[in-house]
């Protein structure tokens, strides 16, 4: 049960705004240069420049890499360079080249972070200047005194000596995504960078910070992945599965567990940020084009976070996209659509322990080939968040990705270097506001009852409380506490409540009480209707179902029309009206028997339906007809044009018809889960009329809205048919002219996508 008391939020949000004011740039701000007295390694250089498909895909970050007669690079271990085209390295070959690094180098150490499910080792690999890590054991020492405050007595002053003592951590994550493929060999090169490249950047960077790198967090998934490239790649030209799993029994969702902790990934990694008290977690994903910060985000905020993390998040997100826009790096943007609500994410681990969570999407290929991409208008529109848009068409590489990568990750941990006192003290700030929970914001704690029946559930429960560091107490007595009066009802009274002896207390005054309040609410999941499944089956195995207005909407709402929706209707009014079809398919067994092209149909409310080429439908997919140019310069039908390159024709966008799907261009074919295959497609038998020639009889009001649209579609499902009628075919006798519909369907119930119809 939540005990709370809910003071004013003033004193803590003052504090917050004010802990989360801008950092003054430094006066000795370096702009980047190689050092010219170390050589680079011209082999490496030249491979980069090579695989990098467009100069405005690097950075002089990146488009070089140094030299060094002891340190290996990636290449000598592994025989290809970080980002090659048609190589995907294998987990044990990424850990091969790491301890092959940190044998090489002092300013380089591995540890064993855990295993995975299947008994994979994972590892964490520290990067600073040898003087750094050799201070390592001191310096978690001081960084766990400011992560918890009250071993040092809540002092500001002992805060701020700990502070000029201490070096911040920050840690880098990769892979949780295995079809995500390019962070290792990046986080690779990067750490060889860190350990090798003595120009005063990254010099910089190794005094100041220690880097800390996770290259594989889903290794199990990994090695899958691997071998589904390699299968790929032995057979050209042909389509491959997507991966069905990643981890153990576990796949996308791997990345939706940082509440639960059920995984070993989640643990290791939590324990990790945790026992080496960072102030970063920055993990590393892909998805949009061409660099998505995510640390900025949209709303709604997670409501349980402190109000400094949302000043940190926007130094860092826009400070990153300032840095790489400065570097001439198209398609670098932050803010976005992606709300910040959910703690479930693996980055989040550091919101609800006091850190800062961070988030890339950068571009990639689901693995090494060089790939023609086709960017959608909403991908490539400038907009006020991101005023040098993506390329509409680019011929990307894993190198390019790995660019991105790369220069993204260097370019914050110099402004975090530069700005390392600002963050540790924050880091402290966040923990006392923590511990002052109660008397400022409340709840005081969260209790669970001695007499609690369901004591195996409980216990799961605080388990969960544990795994996240979260510390439980117990009471020796009975204890009576006041409960304040629930909700806005006036009669309401606060009531006082015992617990008995041995009740366990979550206190909410603890570094990690954020996390226990986010996650000791109540949820409610609807439970499954099983009686559908039996429906599902007879369809799946061979059947066929013929549906009419409302059983139409129902197969569609219950999955068994993939590709088929209920078209919305706004001003449409029909009751009870004859309406004209016209025919599309005319070769399917269902048209057999009919001479003319038109159909007169029964409509009761105006139901149509549109079609897709995906289970998810058409939204977003980019049309002419739908198209809008974003703001920027030239007339309504031109194309903008950004600053600082050459305009680019995008191409010629499909303009279906009502009711057809929107074809699918190579682009978003792709290994895309959510493309239905071309026999799978539902097809449309029968169409409402034009707008002008809809009505025959009855009332029609707004029919623009139906006009056009499908009225007969056949669906599949599994090996069976779904025939989706918008209107009723056997309306009281009244609609014998569709009857031949309904009976041609029954007769060619397992023919219906082979036969050709007869007239």
């Amino acid at each position: 049960m939540r005990v709370s008391i809910r003071l004013s939020l003033t004193a803590l949000l003052a504090l917050g705004m004010g802990a989360a004011t801008a950092a003054n740039d430094p006066a000795d701000a370096r702009a980047y240069a190689r050092d010219p007295g170390q050589p680079i390694d011209q082999a490496y250089t030249d491979q980069i420049l090579k695989f990098t498909t467009d100069p405005s895909f690097n950075s002089p970050l990146t488009d070089y890499l140094p030299a060094s007669t002891t340190v290996p690079t990636p290449d000598k271990v592994l025989g290809h360079i970080a980002g090659a085209p048609n190589y995907l390295p294998y987990s044990a070959d990424v850990y091969r080249y790491f301890r092959a690094l940190a044998a090489a180098s002092p300013r380089v150490k591995i540890f064993t972070i855990g295993e995975t499910e299947e008994g994979r080792e994972m590892i964490a690999v520290a990067i600073a200047d040898e003087s750094v890590l050799a201070d390592l054991d001191a310096n978690k020492a001081r960084l766990a005194k400011l992560a918890d405050p009250r071993s040092i007595g809540m002092n500001d002053d002992t805060a701020d000596q700990l502070v000029a003592q201490s070096t911040p951590v920050y840690y880098i994550t990769g892979t949780i995504h295995s079809t995500e493929t390019g962070a290792p060999t990046a986080l690779m090169e990067l750490a060889y960078r860190l350990a090798v490249d003595d120009s005063p950047y990254i010099k910089h960077i190794r005094s100041h910070v220690i880097t800390l790198i996770t290259p594989l967090v889903e290794v199990d998934g990994r090695d899958r992945m691997v071998d589904l490239y390699n299968w790929h790649l032995a057979h050209p030209g042909q389509n491959y599965s997507p991966l069905m799993y990643w981890g153990h029994y576990v796949a996308h969702d791997n990345n939706r567990d940082a509440m639960g902790m059920t995984l070993n990934l989640t643990r290791n990694v939590a324990d990790t940020y945790i026992g080496w008290h960072a102030q970063v977690l920055h993990d590393l994903h892909e998805s949009v084009p061409f660099l998505y910060d995510n640390t900025v985000g949209d709303g709604p905020y997670n409501a349980w976070i402190d109000p400094i993390l949302t000043g940190e998040w926007q130094q860092l997100g826009w400070n990153n996209v300032q840095e790489l826009t400065k570097l001439g790096m198209p398609g670098v943007f932050t803010h976005g659509d992606f709300d910040t609500w959910s703690p479930g994410y693996l980055m989040f681990i550091a919101a609800m322990h006091n850190g800062v969570s961070r988030l890339y999407e950068t571009f990639g290929n689901d693995g090494a080939d060089t790939v023609k991409r086709t960017l959608s208008p909403k991908e490539y529109a400038r907009t006020w968040y991101r005023p040098n848009p993506p390329l509409p068409e680019v011929m990307w590489s894993q190198r390019d990705n790995n660019n991105y990568e790369q220069t993204g990750l260097l370019t914050a941990l110099n402004y975090f270097s530069d700005n390392g006192p600002l963050f540790l003290k924050n880091f402290y700030l966040k923990g006392k506001r923590s511990i002052e929970k109660p008397q400022e914001a409340g709840p005081a704690a969260y209790v669970f009852p001695a007499d609690e029946t369901r004591t195996g559930s409980q216990a799961q429960l605080l388990h969960v409380m544990q795994l996240q560091h979260v510390e439980l107490s117990r009471t020796t007595s009975p204890v009576t506490v006041t409960l304040p009066k629930q909700g806005d009802d006036p009669k309401a009274k606060a009531t006082s409540k015992t617990f008995a002896a041995g009740s366990y207390v979550v206190r909410m005054d603890q570094p990690y009480s954020r996390i226990a309040d986010a996650l000791l609410d109540r949820q409610y999941w609807s439970p499954k209707d099983p009686g559908l499944e039996n429906l599902k089956q007879f369809v799946r195995e061979g059947g066929l179902l013929v549906t009419a207005e409302d059983t139409a909407k129902f197969a569609i709402d219950s999955g068994m029309a993939p590709g088929v929706f209920v078209t919305p209707m706004h001003n449409l009014k029909v009751v009870g009206s004859v309406l004209q079809g016209t025919f599309v398919d005319r070769k399917s067994p269902i048209a057999s028997g009919y001479a003319s092209d038109d159909l007169a149909l029964y409509s009761s409310v105006g139901q149509s339906f549109t079609v897709s080429n995906q289970v998810t439908g058409d939204d977003g997919l980019p049309n002419a007809k739908d198209f809008q140019r974003p703001t920027g310069r030239g007339g309504p039908h031109d194309t903008d044009m950004p600053e600082g390159r050459a305009s680019i024709a995008p191409p010629s966008l499909p303009d279906p018809k009502p009711w057809q799907p929107t074809p699918l261009n190579a682009e978003q074919l792709r290994n895309n889960p959510l493309a239905i295959p071309a026999d799978q497609q539902p097809k449309v038998i029968v169409r409402y009329a034009d707008a002008d020639k809809l009505l025959i009889a009855g009332l029609l009001d707004g029919g623009d809205e139906m006009a056009e649209r499908a009225a007969v579609v056949d669906a599949h499902y599994g090996k069976g048919n779904v025939l989706l009628f918008a209107g009723n075919p056997i309306w009281r006798g009244e609609t014998i002219g569709s009857y031949g519909l309904v009976f041609n369907a029954i007769t060619h119930f397992n023919q219906l996508d082979g036969q050709t119809a007869k007239p």
